[in-house]
């Protein structure tokens, strides 16, 4: 019998809410299917899931709802009239801590501790890497900036320090989201931003207080301080996701073979951490686009161990221990 090992994660956004539209994702394939809570409100989220619900009993199968929290994101602030700002390598850009409405030279960003840790040098990433920024100089209430890769600038797009180091507390949103979605019922949990093994801890601890302390936990390596504490994550976390986009040149590399040394660890996604028990040593090859996949020789398991079945129904028929992506 041939069994398809790399699982597909569909997230639903506007394009994809309508149950018709849903069914058709989940006859085509659809394994997961993520709830991204940077947008939309928890009554849109609790809607969709209760969509998905229910599309899974109409096709008879087994679907997995992740629950994928914002984190503690960095964005630019408003933009007058909504238009994005035109970026031309060498030029200047003052990113300054406010909520005013940016322009041309000079933007804002709410996160103040953005601009006390910056140096002269660091690099700052926006809209996933498409645009780069040197710093120049800083103070507590503004970032001086030259442009190094340009293109257009839009309002709200995400901002990347790498090896700058901020915080990772878990935010008061991803707080009373993750309590939202334990209690709904969600099948997995991932969180951005993962730099330590400390932040997936907090998150098992909000967990076990809410009465879950099994489902699984995928942890998002988007940050250069999740590479330096990788062996501790994967000891702590159900499952890493690797993410592509915005890291460059030696960083990029340097993640690559960092997370391809550690591909032989039992990393299982969806099995939660009874599985990992269960199977030790088991091998899972983890790529730069994210997928899993093991060796052909494993034996099938006709069911996944969700970790005491609080955590929802298998993923369905024949499905075996492997990462998600």
């Amino acid at each position: 019998m041939s069994v398809r090992h790399t699982k597909i994660i569909a997230t639903i956004g506007p394009a994809s809410s309508e149950p018709a539209i849903l069914d058709h994702l989940i006859t085509a394939g659809v394994d997961i299917v993520r709830l991204n809570f940077s947008h939309g409100t928890q009554a849109d989220h609790a809607a969709k899931f209760h969509m998905v619900r229910e599309a899974a009993k109409r096709a008879k199968r087994h679907v997995a709802i992740l629950q994928d929290l914002s984190g503690p994101k960095i964005r630019i602030g408003r933009l007058a009239g909504g238009q994005p700002i035109p970026l031309e390598r060498g030029e200047p850009l003052v990113v300054a801590i406010g909520e005013a409405v940016g322009g041309p030279g000079r933007v804002y960003t709410t996160y103040a501790e953005l601009a006390l840790k910056v140096t002269k040098g660091d690099r700052l990433l926006i809209d996933d890497g498409k645009i780069e920024l040197e710093v120049e100089s800083a103070s507590a209430a503004e970032i001086h900036t030259r442009v190094i890769d340009g293109g257009e600038l839009g309002e709200h797009k995400g901002i990347n320090a790498p090896h700058v180091p901020l915080r990772s507390d878990m935010t008061e949103k991803d707080r009373r989201d993750l309590a939202f979605g334990l209690a709904l019922g969600v099948d997995m949990v991932a969180l951005s931003f993962v730099q330590a093994a400390a932040d997936i801890t907090r998150a098992r601890k909000i967990m076990i207080e809410a009465g879950r302390p099994k489902v699984p936990i995928v942890a998002k390596l988007e940050r250069p301080e999740a590479i330096d504490h990788l062996e501790e994550i994967l000891d702590t976390a159900d499952a890493g996701r690797s993410q592509r986009r915005g890291w460059r040149g030696r960083w990029r590399r340097r993640r690559h073979h960092a997370v391809r040394r550690n591909r032989d660890r039992a990393v299982p996604g969806a099995v939660g951490r009874g599985a990992r028990r269960h199977h030790p040593g088991r091998r899972i090859d983890v790529d730069v686009a994210g997928a899993g996949r093991r060796p052909a020789e494993r034996e099938p398991h006709p069911r996944v161990d969700r970790g005491g079945g609080d955590a929802g129904p298998p993923l369905g028929r024949e499905r075996h221990c492997c990462r998600h992506a």
